[in-house]
């Protein structure tokens, strides 16, 4: 399935011959996947192969629950929280709708 976006996350290399790097795609069916690749002794010595690649990939219908955790975890405790959550969607330019009272 092609990605809708595609983003690198992460990059790790500790010699030439021990890299890992971590991507983050949204794809056309509204799932998210996160996608690892290793190439490394690690992986050699435990698969046979240099190249080890792991990933996770979260359904539409659960994206809604994993946001809420991510907002809970991201924001617990933090006073300014809605400012914050305003500004990140403006960066990212994410939909949303502010409100207020009076």
């Amino acid at each position: 399935m092609k990605p809708t976006r595609e983003v690198t996350i992460a990059t790790q290399t500790t010699n030439p011959r021990e890299q890992r790097w971590v991507s983050l795609e949204l794809r056309e069916d509204g799932a998210i996947q996160m996608f690892t690749s290793d190439v490394s002794q690690t992986a050699l010595a435990t698969w046979g192969r240099e190249d080890y690649d792991f990933w996770v990939i979260i359904p539409p219908e659960a994206i809604s629950l994993l946001a809420f955790e991510l907002l809970r975890e991201r924001f617990a405790g933090r006073a300014g929280a809605t400012d914050e959550l305003r500004e990140f969607c403006k960066a990212g330019n994410i939909a949303h709708e502010w409100q207020s009272y009076p």
